[in-house]
């Protein structure tokens, strides 16, 4: 069994990584950070199109994030229900809006944990906040990607790109015990590892 650390295994993921996607880009409309955080909130089980359309709806009926704020939760969520989920993404939206007016002075945190405070905004979501908007290097995962585990120190980040990318964990000849198998087996490194 092959042991590499966390930090190495981090260092050659990203590396991986950034060389599989040098042009990689968010696909939400990011015109304000504020109104980049209200679409990753939106974004939960919703397309990246559907979110920037009933965006601009919404954002056309309240442009300033002061105006979001006052609403009530069925107003918004009357607006933002194609992005389904709307009770609590409502609520979230909500919530954030006013914590941007009355909290943070009118300016996103770059700081992941005070994003987390607010409902609907989990690590991927703060990362992608803190990523697109202040530029600070974070990976933003995708529910339907690839998850890896720190505890997988046998397998190297070039093992996961290629049974990735050669789809060997989606082969219809592979039995689902076996995928899944495959799969719980992946490596999970945290982007802090990088640069401790």
């Amino acid at each position: 069994v092959m042991r590499i650390s966390k930090k190495v295994l981090a260092q050659e993921t990203w590396k991986s990584l950034c060389e599989a996607f040098p042009e990689s880009e968010c696909t939400l409309d990011a015109d304000t950070p504020e109104r980049l955080a209200i679409r990753g909130i939106l974004s939960a089980q919703c397309t990246d199109v559907r979110v920037n359309l009933t965006c601009k709806e919404l954002f056309s009926l309240y442009p300033d994030m002061s105006d979001i704020a006052k609403q009530r939760e069925e107003t918004i969520g009357e607006v933002i229900k194609p992005c389904g989920l709307y009770r609590s993404k409502a609520k979230a939206v909500i919530f954030f809006a006013q914590r941007f007016c009355n909290e943070w002075n009118r300016e996103v945190p770059k700081d992941v944990d005070e994003l987390m405070v607010c409902p609907g905004v989990g690590k991927k979501i703060a990362n992608l906040i803190v990523g697109e908007i202040y530029g600070i290097p974070a990976i933003v995962i995708h529910g339907n990607s690839l998850t890896c585990k720190a505890e997988s120190y046998w397998y190297t980040p070039a093992y996961f790109y290629d049974m990735w990318y050669k789809k060997e964990i989606f082969a219809s000849d592979m039995s689902d015990e076996m995928r899944s198998r495959k799969i719980s087996a992946d490596v999970q490194v945290s982007i802090e590892d990088l640069f401790d």
